[in-house]
């Protein structure tokens, strides 16, 4: 039984991987292929862009399905998950804290970047069209 367990944990782990590395990449391509697109295509780049979104979106659900199948939120339970390892019952107690305050940092955080970037990218974009 302690081998079933381990080897369902250990293929959640190499999912997780790979889910992150390909949310990674069409979300990293979402950023540099967005001017491309938009300079090309005109309002027409919203149809590759909408795919692109989608297929980056469906990557991130699954990793959230994993968080949530391993209970692991906070980046420390993330990078024990990781590596297969598992948080002592002070330490989950002390992640369990934090996530509140987590979660709004996050959202704070994100909509810094959306700003900076998309404040950016119309820079670029008015500066040199």
């Amino acid at each position: 039984m302690e081998r079933i367990v381990t080897e369902d944990a250990e293929m959640d782990i190499r999912k997780m991987t790979i889910y992150a590395r390909m949310m990674t990449f069409f979300f990293v391509g979402l950023l540099v292929l967005t001017p491309i697109l938009a300079y090309f295509l005109g309002w027409w780049f919203l149809i590759p862009y909408g795919i692109w979104s989608a297929i980056g979106m469906y990557f991130a659900f699954k990793v959230e399905e994993l968080k949530k199948k391993h209970n692991v939120q906070t980046y420390k339970e993330i990078i024990a998950f990781t590596k297969g390892e598992t948080l002592s019952p002070n330490e989950k107690i002390m992640e369990g804290a934090k996530r509140p305050y987590q979660k709004v940092f996050a959202v704070l955080l994100s909509a810094l970047a959306a700003i900076v970037i998309s404040g950016g990218l119309g820079f670029i974009l008015i500066k040199f069209t």
